[in-house]
């Protein structure tokens, strides 16, 4: 499918449309990415089975893994700490 960048007036600014049906893809992004776009779209146009992410890099699912929690201890409020004496038995 045909893709067309356009710039907007008075701006460095794209938008990214299908000249067939005039879907817009992105709107108000800037040149290199409208061009790395259209070149992902017709990746995925001419390759119905196109995955960008290889699924031995980011799981099964295909999408990036969740980012590993850090090590801090979960801070208590001093409302829920109790004293060796106010312990319940």
């Amino acid at each position: 499918m045909p893709y067309q960048i356009r710039k907007l007036p008075n701006s460095n600014k794209y938008t990214v449309r299908n000249t067939e049906t005039g879907h817009v893809f992105a709107k108000r992004t800037t040149r290199d990415k409208a061009e790395s776009l259209v070149r992902l779209l017709r990746a995925i146009g001419n390759n119905k089975h196109f995955v960008p992410y290889s699924n031995q890099t980011y799981g099964y699912e295909g999408h990036r893994p969740k980012r590993k929690s850090s090590k801090r201890t979960r801070r208590v409020s001093s409302t829920r700490r109790r004293s060796s004496s106010n312990k319940r038995r």
